[in-house]
């Protein structure tokens, strides 16, 4: 595992009040109700030939864009500490991710993927960091699963689902819950949609991570430049060397 403190604080910045992807939904949003038992657990055979039509509802994306609303909360000498943002997914699925993060209007942290590297920028600080896999980052204070669960996200929201996830079905929707490495992952998706409405990250310790997704925009219409990481001035840190290639 890579661990630097200098990284840890940059990625930190990003991901405090940003980790990807409240119970709060977007405006224009319609507000989802589930309760628990409005969902009918699903056998086997069911539970596959659901997950293959969330998978196939994709298939026909270029890029899509998607409004996040993101609750994140972590446990610092037992006290909850939670950060809020607002963001903005861009997906081209299977291939390229970039998510950018807003506090209070400001653009805070753009978390890029570009098929080869993973772009990290702290837009306050003025640096970026750079490396080929978030699962080999690790840092004081963030659960190692939330990397985990980032380097995922390019290929789809089922990447990684683990043999023993459990799958229910209600009138509107599909819930799918999953348990990667000590945590607990629940993704609610609308019939019929290849993108959830809910995703939620619990971790046994108490860290937590919710994101409310608007409505995917299938139609957006990606520039050459959509997908390329913004280097200009800023300082760059590769965390895989642990070393500076600019400041």
């Amino acid at each position: 595992m890579l661990r630097c403190s200098h990284a840890a604080r940059l990625l930190k910045a990003a991901l405090w009040g940003a980790a990807l992807l409240s119970v709060v939904l977007l405006a224009g949003c319609e507000t989802l109700s589930f309760s628990e038992d409005a969902f009918t657990r699903l056998d086997d055979a069911d539970a596959a030939r659901v997950l293959r039509t969330i998978a196939r509802a994709t298939s026909t994306w270029q890029t899509v864009k998607v409004k996040l609303d993101c609750t994140f909360v972590m446990m610092q000498n037992g006290t909850a500490r939670r950060e809020t943002a607002n963001g903005v997914c861009l997906w081209r699925p299977g291939r390229v991710l970039r998510v950018r993060f807003y506090k209070l209007g400001l653009s805070i942290a753009d978390v890029l993927y570009n098929g080869r590297f993973w772009f990290i920028t702290d837009e306050p600080g003025g640096t970026i960091s750079v490396c080929r896999r978030l699962d080999n980052v690790s840092m004081p204070g963030i659960p190692h699963v939330f990397f985990q669960q980032l380097q995922g996200m390019p290929q789809g929201w089922l990447a990684g689902l683990s043999a023993d996830a459990t799958v229910a079905e209600s009138v509107a929707a599909v819930r799918i819950t999953d348990r990667p490495r000590g945590a607990t992952r629940t993704l609610i998706f609308p019939k019929g949609s290849g993108m959830p409405s809910l995703v939620e990250l619990k971790t046994a310790d108490g860290n937590e991570f919710r994101a409310v997704l608007g409505t995917p925009d299938t139609h957006f219409a990606a520039t050459p430049k959509t997908f390329v990481p913004t280097l200009g001035q800023y300082a760059i840190y590769d965390l895989d060397r642990g070393a500076w290639i600019r400041r």
